[in-house]
């Protein structure tokens, strides 16, 4: 696995349950480096908390993990090396964790991290100001992470949700995020030397 190994970045994204996180991990183990998992999972609930514990023991033993909910720059920082690979699972999450918490500092806490609370049309109004607000300020994070990505010594793995193939949103929130995440899979996978798309567990080549 010389190429994962001199391909820097490299983006695994697909629907849901489309075998993407399979993949990513069995990248990682073939490259024969030392793998740091980057979890980006938050248990904000019992159900999130049986979901992060079931990933936990499916995942390798030999596997490192490292809790990144809001930014794994400073494990890429402290722990990369030409000896290892990092693996980031998932992208998507990620952005959604820094989108709420950007709207959250937006709001300078004042609707308690919910940036849907509005109760009139005029506070609906600013609510989508927010939101936007938030949405660039979690974009120049993105260009930051990738210059990150770009820089390590150790290649990156990072599994990403394709967004946009189903339904638009039918709220506020939810359309910036699919906005968000949509552009921000454009930029990694631009940035990446390999571009891998699944569907139903077979794995495609687009890069």
């Amino acid at each position: 696995m010389e190429e994962i190994k001199n391909s820097g970045l490299v983006v695994i994204t697909g629907g849901a349950r489309s075998g993407k996180s399979g993949f990513a991990e069995k990248l990682a183990q073939e490259s024969g480096l030392a793998a740091i998992f980057l979890a980006t999972a938050h248990a904000g609930d019992p159900e999130m908390e049986k979901r992060i514990e079931r990933h936990r023991r499916e995942r390798p033993a030999s596997f490192t993990t490292r809790e990144t909910p809001l930014d794994p720059c400073p494990v890429l920082e402290s722990e990369g090396s030409s000896g290892r690979i990092m693996l980031l699972d998932c992208f998507t999450v990620l952005l959604s964790n820094r989108l709420l918490r950007e709207a959250d500092i937006c709001a300078g806490n004042g609707n308690g991290g919910n940036p849907e609370s509005a109760e009139s049309e005029e506070n609906a109004l600013e609510n989508a100001l927010l939101l936007e607000e938030a949405a660039e300020r979690t974009r120049e994070y993105v260009e930051q992470l990738a210059r990150a990505f770009i820089d390590s010594p150790s290649p990156v793995l990072l599994v990403t949700n394709e967004v946009g193939m189903s339904l638009v949103p039918d709220n506020p929130l939810g359309r910036v995020f699919r906005d968000l995440a949509g552009r921000a899979n454009q930029l990694m996978a631009s940035r990446a030397g390999q571009v891998w798309f699944l569907v139903s567990g077979i794995p495609w080549r687009l890069k």
